[in-house]
């Protein structure tokens, strides 16, 4: 993703100056799934989620934001940063969307998305 690869310039001397052992792109990791996320999460200091057009599609990248914030209290900060064509979501993809692709988990991802959206 082009807009993750910007931001990595961006702040990498900056988290090299803070000590910070490094920055990571999920995408550079084509092995880690959505049970992995979890970990993904608990070792994370940080994340920065980039939302694009499509993210919101994205099993991964929903379950990822799920997954964040779970976790945004007890250890890490979570940042969502906010590429020009993603659309923020209407009620519709809460209560057509979510239920009709993931079914049983569309209750919980609609409460974490939320959340995720109001910070």
């Amino acid at each position: 993703c082009a807009g993750a690869g910007i931001v990595m310039l961006k702040i990498s001397q900056k988290v090299i100056e803070a000590g910070i052992m490094g920055v990571k792109l999920l995408h550079e990791y084509p092995n880690v799934g959505l049970t992995d996320l979890e970990e993904v999460c608990v070792r994370a200091q940080s994340l920065i989620i980039v939302l694009s057009e499509g993210s919101l599609s994205s099993p991964f990248q929903v379950f990822l934001i799920m997954e964040a914030m779970k976790h945004i209290d007890t250890k890490i900060s979570v940042v969502p940063l906010t590429l020009p064509s993603f659309k923020f979501p209407l009620q519709a993809y809460f209560s057509e969307y979510l239920p009709e692709t993931f079914r049983e988990k569309s209750d919980s991802l609609a409460s974490g998305l939320k959340a995720f959206f109001k910070r």
